[in-house]
């Protein structure tokens, strides 16, 4: 099992490929000659294992997990790349853009600032099928598992774009800005992260807020779940853990009432003990 990780926003101008079947470091390759305008800003693997879609500043641009070399140059996105989710079936990719502008925390901050969009890109040609206009600096996507919507963070909840119809459904409920999110397998919950020291739960058909659960400092990454759906990881400023997510019968027997569905923790970590 590989990943590929990179100092996203950081000095580090290098993607690595990790090998998580080997204890200890597990570091196979370091990819240093990549084209862009500086350091990485986006990154996503494709679903083949094949590739990997970097994002620097406005460049996009795929490259060879094999060689390290550059497959395809991107159309040049409309705004600097932030989140990058590549569809089950490796034909499209999504990108967020952002700008500091659009990193307000209130709708009020956002008047006059420079648009940032969600952009959905042909992985054939590189050319960009359609985009659309979005709140707020969107530095984190998440796909369903069918590759149908994508998910993403608003001044106060969360964002559905049906890839179909290219509606965007916008859903209240946070009390701060959402940054990171997280689908279930099942494509039918997500969980959302952001700067109000709250993590809360969806119903993405209904845009339900089904719960919501304090943590300490800061959450911007994206929660992952384990491929039952029943617990997920995340990381903040200040520690990380591990949640289960408990139906309401399955919660009835630990605690008196009936939600319909309960965040659980069963894990906290050091910040520095759990990276994500």
């Amino acid at each position: 099992s590989d990943v590929c990780s990179s100092d996203l926003g950081g000095v580090d101008k290098t993607v690595r490929l990790w090998d998580l079947d080997v204890p200890g470091d597990g570091l196979v390759r370091i990819y240093d000659e990549l084209v862009g305008s500086g350091n990485t800003t986006g990154l996503g693997v494709t679903p083949d294992g094949r590739h990997f879609l970097l994002g620097s500043g406005v460049y996009l641009g795929l490259y060879s997990l094999e060689t390290g070399r550059q497959v395809r140059r991107f159309d040049r996105p409309p705004g600097g790349v932030g989140g990058v989710a590549i569809t089950p079936d490796n034909k499209r990719a999504i990108i967020g853009t952002y700008s500091t502008e659009r990193n307000a925390v209130t709708r009020a901050d956002l008047a006059g600032a420079a648009p940032v969009y969600l952009v959905l890109y042909d992985m054939e040609t590189g050319s960009i099928l359609h985009q659309a206009e979005a709140e707020t600096s969107v530095m984190h996507l998440a796909l369903t598992p069918d590759g149908s919507r994508v998910v993403f963070g608003i001044i106060d909840g969360i964002g559905v774009w049906d890839l179909a119809t290219a509606d965007i459904k916008q859903y209240s409920g946070s009390t701060g800005r959402t940054i990171g999110v997280g689908v279930s397998p099942s494509g039918r919950h997500a969980v959302s992260t952001g700067n109000e020291k709250v993590m809360t739960l969806w119903d993405l058909d209904t845009g339900q807020v089904l719960d919501r659960t304090n943590c300490a400092g800061n959450w911007r990454t994206s929660p992952t779940f384990s491929p039952d759906g029943r617990k997920f990881v995340n990381r903040g400023s200040e520690s990380g853990g591990v949640w289960e997510l408990l139906t309401a019968s399955e919660f009835e027997s630990v605690v008196a009432g009936p939600p319909p569905t309960k965040i659980t923790p069963l894990y906290q970590f050091p910040k520095d003990k759990l990276s994500i």
